[in-house]
Formats: structure tokens, sequence, C-alpha cells
């Protein structure tokens, strides 16, 4: 008979402890990669379990919440869900995740939904998002939809031509880049942006643009 010491028993344990990998452990930030992985398979299976790994890590991780609010709001294999989606978006943002600060401002000001639309929230995670650091182009973009939402068209026009300035020293996407043109004519003439609705700036109390 094969005689095998409580030594060895004790090594081959540790062993197997050893081999189970960060995500078998539950590791939010190995989650996420996963996550990241399945969302780029065509297999509806795929996806579903990247959704799940998604909801595991999004209590830790504003990555993992402001995925999922994407996939809410953009209605990724499934009917968007505006409220389940901002409130995710919300969630990454209020942990200072510059990503979903950004995209939270973004929404608040081009919804076509009257419910959402609050350029003055917009105008709030927008000062946020400036605290945050320097902006990426689509930040400048977002930033000039904010502030012609709130009336400001003057700052509107400096963040929008600097959007247009950094996404063509970049390997930027024309056809966003002919979005940003459009919208800097917009705001030209007076005009904030809305996703398929017509846009009527307002003006705080005082009737007076605030700048920063």
């Amino acid at each position: 008979m094969l005689k095998v010491s409580w030594l060895m028993i004790l090594v081959l344990l540790v062993g197997c402890e050893e081999a189970i990998s960060p995500l078998e452990q539950g590791d939010p930030e190995a989650q996420y990669a996963e996550a990241l992985v399945l969302y780029e398979s065509k297999d509806l299976n795929d996806r579903q379990r990247g959704f799940y790994y998604l909801e595991q890590c999004a209590e830790v991780l504003p990555e993992c919440a402001h995925g999922l609010a994407t996939i809410f709001l953009q209605g990724v294999d499934m009917e968007p869900n505006l409220a389940r989606g901002t409130a995710w978006l919300q969630q990454a943002a209020v942990a200072d995740y510059k990503p979903a600060v950004n995209d939270l401002a973004w929404f608040l000001v081009t919804t076509p939904d009257d419910h959402w639309y609050d350029p003055r929230e917009a105008f709030r995670w927008m000062q946020t998002m400036l605290r945050l650091g320097e902006l990426t182009a689509a930040e400048q973009d977002t930033a000039a939809a904010v502030f012609a939402a709130n009336g400001d068209f003057r700052m509107a026009i400096r963040y929008q031509t600097e959007a247009i300035e950094m996404a063509n020293t970049s390997d930027f996407d024309p056809r966003e880049l002919a979005n940003f043109e459009r919208r800097l004519e917009a705001y030209k003439q007076s005009q904030c942006y809305r996703s398929r609705r017509s846009c009527v700036p307002i003006r705080n109390s005082h009737n007076n643009s605030v700048y920063l």
C-alpha cells in the first residue's frame, strides 16, 4: 500500500489553492478584465457571462458600474433601461471615475427624454470633471455641450474649438470629428445640441453666464 505523509498532502492542498486563478477567487479586477474580453465575443452566452462578472464587481469597482451603465443605456442585448443605467452611472461618478462623470454629464444634456434632461445637474458634474484633471477631446466636447445647454455659448465655442484641435492631432474617428464640427457651427449660431430634439438653452437666475 502506498503511504503518503500528511506533509505531502498539505503540500498538495496548498498547490491546489495556488492554482486557483484570481477570476475564480472573485477578484474584482480580474472579473472586469474578463468581462471586457467576453463582450468582444459575438456569442450571446459569452456576453451574458460578461454581464454576470460586471454585476459581481460593480459594487467594488467604478469601472464595472460604468460598464453596466453603458449596457443599460445603450440597450446591449436588452431593451434600454435609463433608470438602471443612470443609477450605475451615478454610482461610478460619485467615486470620481472620470469616464462615468463625462458620460453622465453628456447624457443629462443630450438625452431626448424630458424626464432625464437636466442641464443644471450636468453643469455640476462637468465641474467635477474639470476638477479631476485635463480633459480629452471627447470630454471637451461634453463640456461644450453642457455650456451651450446652459446658455453660455462663448465657453461652448471655446471648449468645442479645443476639442476639434485635440482631435485633429490624434488618431480620431473622422465621423466623430465631423460631429464635433457640426456642433461647433450650431454653437456659433447660439444653438445648443440635443439628440433627436430641438434644444433651448437655459440661463441662470440673473441671466448671466458662469465662466470657468
